[in-house]
């Protein structure tokens, strides 16, 4: 059964709500209550359609990162669904091959994926990354959860934060310190530098709640704490990596597009010792 795979305006979003509520009913029926029409980062999306019905979605993220203090490109894979009526007849791998060519032709060097269903993705390439735990630090010796939610800050990156400071509510300010202690550890191997829509949905969501001290921050989902930053590269928080995949039973998957530039940039040699950083907000 062959797809007829083309570009989906998000404009049109309302249209694709039934497609995505068959394909991810948890997520989208949670999101959708709380009145976020829209995905939850910034991707170019395909739909694919047999005949006059649409019955598959992919998206891709374009995941800039550093390594080795370099900027470089990846095509990060998300939204991958096909309707429960027509699984099994082999959609899920045309929708990764356009992915996959999409993104050869846009340079990016490698494609990140994060699943909880790895081997539907084996036979196009695609290989489990698996973080180093040398060195890292225990959930239990994190601060106690004495924490804060955001659900009233909306930060501006645009906004000059030095010299408007006076006129910024705590919420806002706690916002600001927190984006600059995560911009601070850029040079953290693979990570991910993330769009001010993703920040302010991280703000907005009811289950999320922070911990701030002077130089780190520490993000909790309702009790489970999902990732740690300090700006202080000595500081041990740097070392925390949470559990593989972030939550749930989900993993990282990586595939190189581009051999020659993944040796060059270091990349190769990251995935190899396992010194990526991709926290489960970064990962799709």
């Amino acid at each position: 059964m062959q797809l007829t795979i083309s570009e989906f305006p998000l404009s049109h979003f309302q249209g694709l709500i039934p497609l995505l509520l068959r394909c991810f009913p948890e997520f989208w029926k949670e999101r959708l209550a709380l009145g976020r029409y829209s995905f939850p980062y910034d991707l170019t999306l395909f739909t694919g359609s047999i005949g006059d019905r649409m019955v598959a979605c992919v998206g891709v993220h374009e995941y800039p990162v550093k390594i080795n203090d370099q900027d470089l490109r990846l095509g990060g894979l998300c939204d991958v669904g096909v309707d429960p009526d027509f699984r099994g007849q082999g959609l899920a791998h045309q929708l990764q091959d356009f992915a996959i060519e999409y993104c050869r032709k846009k340079k990016y060097c490698a494609m990140p994926l994060y699943t909880d269903k790895p081997g539907v993705y084996f036979s196009r390439g695609w290989q489990l990354y698996e973080s180093s735990r040398e060195g890292e630090m225990s959930a239990r010796r994190f601060p106690p959860q004495n924490t804060f939610s955001l659900t009233d800050a909306c930060i501006d990156f645009k906004r000059d934060f030095d010299k408007m400071e006076e006129a910024f509510s705590p919420q806002l300010l706690r916002a600001y310190e927190m984006t600059s202690i995560y911009f601070d550890g850029r040079k953290f191997p693979g990570k991910c530098i993330r769009s001010e829509k993703t920040w302010n949905e991280l703000f907005a969501d009811p289950k999320h709640h922070w911990h701030l001290d002077r130089h780190a921050y520490f993000l909790y989902r309702e009790e489970r704490l999902l990732e740690a930053y300090s700006r202080k590269s000595y500081r041990a928080v740097t070392k925390y990596l949470p559990a593989q995949g972030g939550h749930d039973d989900n993993k990282v998957m990586i595939k190189i597009l581009n051999r020659k530039v993944a040796e060059k940039s270091g990349l190769l040699e990251n995935i190899a010792s396992g010194k990526l950083i991709f926290p489960a907000a970064d990962v799709f």
